[in-house]
């Protein structure tokens, strides 16, 4: 219990994999107190009961662990208490740890889009907070500055970026090319949405 902080921002995910996000209110013995803003457009009324897998994370660690919510605080915006801590794992937390995934992913060179908007398609094969990988058969020039666009768990980012790395991957049909690509001025929101998305998935690949 002694990980977890006052202030930090914290998900909870529900046995229906429904998110709730907010922050650590207070902590009191066993108890973690979580306030919640019923003006986000993504507030979902959680119920007394309910096992909830919860991930929090500040400028240092992540940290995850399971709960149970066993009681509702009315005030301005909602707070839950949890109870019953159990698996509490923690990790440091790095913006270069990239995680293997297989996600879909549109591009265009911004002096292309300065024209019209005809992205290409092609596949995130690794990603992290900072920036990801690229399969795809369009050879570009390293330094190109891009526009991408992809979906991570129906929330979609649109992101300037930039090649930094290039490698040639001959086939026998048509080459194929990996980038390494950096973002460009990423809203901190996005970030930590990132992050949380990489350790969740890291979390499972460890449970296969």
């Amino acid at each position: 219990m002694n990980s977890l902080k006052l202030n930090s921002t914290i998900e909870l995910i529900t046995n229906e994999n429904e998110k709730v996000y907010g922050i650590i209110y207070d902590i009191i013995k066993d108890k973690v107190f979580v306030a919640v803003s019923a003006d986000d457009k993504e507030f979902k009324l959680l119920h007394k009961g309910e096992k909830l897998q919860c991930i929090s994370s500040d400028s240092k660690t992540i940290l995850s662990f399971k709960a149970i919510l066993t009681d509702r605080i009315q005030s301005d915006s909602p707070i839950y208490e949890l109870s019953s801590i159990t698996n509490l794992k923690e990790m440091q937390r790095r913006e270069d740890v990239r995680v293997s995934c297989s996600l879909p992913i549109e591009f265009i060179d911004k002096d292309s889009m300065q024209k019209e908007w005809i992205p290409y398609e092609g596949t995130i094969v690794n990603l992290s907070a900072s920036g990801l990988r690229l399969s795809c058969s369009v050879n570009y020039k390293m330094n190109t500055n891009l526009f991408i666009r992809f979906d991570i768990e129906n929330r979609e980012y649109q992101l300037n970026a930039k090649i930094v790395y290039k490698e040639l991957i001959p086939q026998k049909e048509r080459s194929i090319y990996h980038y390494g690509i950096k973002f460009i001025d990423i809203e901190e929101r996005e970030r930590e949405k990132i992050i949380q998305y990489l350790f969740a998935l890291m979390r499972k690949n460890k449970m296969r």
